[in-house]
Order: C-alpha cells, then structure tokens, then sequence
C-alpha cells in the first residue's frame, strides 16, 4: 500500500500564489502534481493500494472526484490541525489492520520522484534521501541512520506499519523522533534518490517545474532555470515573434520577458527569452484556489494592461488590427476542426458569432 501524504495546504509562500490548495494539488505542466506521482506509482506498481490524504474541510472539486476515482485512489479527509505525525499515524490506523504484515510506502505530497518505485523490488524498511541545494530546514539523515548530509526526500517503506504507529504514539506524535525509535529495533536501510523533486517550497517549486516543463516540451522549445529558447522551421513566424519582443516599448517592457538573442540557424529561426518565475491565468484559474477579491485585482491588472496598450499608437502601421485578428483566429480554429472533428459544429458556431461582433 501507498500512502500520499497531503493532509495539510501549502505553505504561506505558495498559499500567496495559488490560494488554499493541498500540496498534490499544485499546478505542473498544466496538471495537478498528483497525476505524475500516480504514473510514477503506477506504472511499476499497476495493483497497488494507493491512499491520498487530504485536508477534511477541503472541498475537491466534481474534475478531481472523478480523475482521483478512475485512478482508483482511496481519498482519506483528515483535520487540517492534525500535526504531520498525527495525520501518519490516523491514516496508518485507518487504512492498515493488524494482521496487515505488508510494508506502507509513505510519499509526501510534495514529492516527486521522477524514475518509478518498484515496490516488488523494495526492501521492508527503506529511507530515501538526496541532496539539496536549497537552505530550508529539511530533516536530515545523520548519526540516525547513516553519517552523511543528505536530507530526507518524502518517501520511505515502512515494513512494520502498527510499530510505527505505536511509537509516534509514544513520542507524542513526532514524525522525525518515531522514525529514530523505529530504527532502534528495525534498521533502515538508506537509499539516495538522484531524481527527487520537491514542490513544497516557492523556489524549490518553480525549480522542479522547469524540470517537468521541460520534459514535456515541444521539441522546439529549451526551458530551464533561466532562460526559454524556441527554434522552428518557420522562418517569419519565429523571426516576427523575435521583432515583437524586441521592439516591445520602454513604459510596457515591464510586462514582457526580456529578448535575450535571436537569429537564423540552417534549419530555421530562434530566439531566446529571460525565463519568468510567475504562474499562468490558466494555472491560477484552472488549479488555483483564490478567493473573489483576489481575482479582482487580477482582473483589475489585466485591464490596466488593455489600458496600457490603447495609448500607444505606432504611427507607422497601418494594418487593421481586428481583421488581422479575426484572420489568425480563423485560422487557428480551422486547424483544430481538422485535428479535433467532433468539436467542428460548436467551433464554428462560437466563430460565427465573434465575427459577426466586429462586423
């Protein structure tokens, strides 16, 4: 059995960027981290038992119900107060009997290991740890278990799960103390994880997003911590998006990420952007968690950019901007008719309707 620790919301710096959500509810590549931690899960575990914590007041929205069902996840709802040992020890007691002699995984909600964990191939009681760039106050794995400075990853097999539920009781529900008590009379053995991902964190966050971005990406797209390149075969296309950049005005560079290079190659055109650490309005609309107020300022800001925009004129241009975007919106929708047959009817209809509004 696996157990997806995600009882608790985020902390305060991620609550600031996309509202009360759990930790495996973040935004990733335009999905909940959950859906990668369940692959991961299941794709070398397909029959496995997999529970997920979440907070009780936590209301899981009708999209999620169903995606967590047809994963065949069992979702246990448990008191946001509850500390992390409390939360650990409520899920053990609930989903583990006592003649349950099976380990229970324990994966954190924030965590991400890349490479799959076989389970098959997994000792009774193992740590996983890795090593961290990052300064946050992260629970280490020393003089414990083995001398070292690797820090614990948020996945470990407990093969003895009602022990471990004994002994957080003993140590009044002190996740980091109940392990080193465990360890006393059933030694962990210490595997180190090259592959981690941690979202629990702001920096570390946006840090491991860019990793799963790019592992998504189109094949002419180059994302990583600092910069975005994009590369194709369509020489204007890609060199007039290089010019927009370029010759975005001095008062709205603020709004646009900043051109670092750009060019011909052999087999196309390239250009290469600053790489900004800012959620999308899709992400914030679709896997956030803001209340009213907060969309007002968004909407509010939004505006202001449309505001912004209307008052500079470029005296030297006189194409007709709404034809122009009716034109590419066209096109656009005819090459997803193409691709996506059975929307044909509603597309066209909805297009119809925003050409007849600009005449």
């Amino acid at each position: 059995m696996i157990i997806i620790l995600s009882a608790q919301y985020v902390e305060q710096d991620l609550r600031a960027e996309f509202g009360e959500i759990p930790p495996t509810f973040l935004p990733v590549g335009n999905k909940r981290l959950y859906t990668y931690q369940i692959k991961n899960i299941r794709s070398e575990n397909p029959d496995e038992k997999i529970c997920m914590t979440l907070p009780k007041n936590f209301q899981i929205g009708s999209w999620d119900q169903q995606a967590l069902a047809e994963a065949n996840i069992n979702v246990i709802q448990i008191d946001e107060n509850f500390s992390l040992g409390q939360s650990i020890a409520f899920c053990l007691a609930s989903a583990c009997t006592a003649e349950d002699d099976d380990s229970v995984i324990i994966y954190y909600g924030d965590t991400l290991l890349r490479n799959p964990v076989n389970l098959q191939n997994t000792g009774k009681d193992v740590i996983y740890t890795a090593r961290s760039d990052f300064n946050y106050v992260w629970m280490k794995v020393n003089d414990g278990f083995e001398s070292n400075d690797s820090v614990f990853c948020g996945v470990l097999s407990i093969g003895n799960p009602q022990l471990l539920i004994r002994n957080l009781i003993s140590t009044n529900f002190d996740f980091t103390k109940s392990l080193f008590k465990y360890n006393e009379t059933n030694k962990f053995v210490q595997e180190h994880r090259s592959d981690w991902l941690d979202f629990g964190h702001l920096n570390t966050f946006y840090d491991s997003k860019t990793i799963v971005t790019t592992e998504r990406a189109f094949n002419e797209l180059t994302i990583n911590k600092y910069f975005v390149e994009k590369r194709s075969q369509k020489k204007e296309k890609l060199h007039a998006e290089a010019n927009w950049f370029s010759n975005v005005p001095e008062e709205m560079a603020y709004y646009a990420p900043m051109l670092i290079s750009h060019g011909e190659e052999d087999t196309g055109y390239r250009y290469k952007l600053e790489y900004l650490y800012s959620p999308t309005l899709t992400e914030l609309f679709v896997y956030g968690n803001h209340p009213q107020a907060i969309w007002g300022q968004i909407i509010n800001s939004c505006f202001h950019f449309i505001e912004r925009c209307y008052e500079i004129r470029n005296p030297g241009s006189s194409a007709d901007f709404y034809k122009s975007l009716v034109s590419k919106n066209e096109t656009r929708l005819d090459e997803f008719i193409a691709a996506n047959p059975r929307f044909g009817n509603v597309v066209k209809d909805a297009a119809l309707l925003n050409k007849s509004d600009f005449g």
